[in-house]
């Protein structure tokens, strides 16, 4: 499940050749992938080409929390 924009979303999780993170929800079209990266101990991802501060992830099954 992934939460965009408040927005819930329940998809197919796959890598790209390239190594991003990619979801496909059906409904939604094509969505971009992201990357991540540690700049320092800092997470970082890059979005459309825009590296910015990830956002915060949390492991595990969270679907109990909504």
């Amino acid at each position: 499940m992934k939460i965009w924009n408040g927005v819930r979303a329940t998809g197919i999780w796959s890598v790209s050749d390239e190594g991003a993170v990619c979801l496909h929800v059906p409904g939604w079209g094509k969505t971009p992938c992201e990357s991540y990266y540690y700049k320092g101990e800092e997470l970082m991802a890059i979005f459309e080409g825009v590296h910015s501060k990830a956002s915060k992830h949390v492991e595990g099954n969270t679907i109990g929390y909504f």
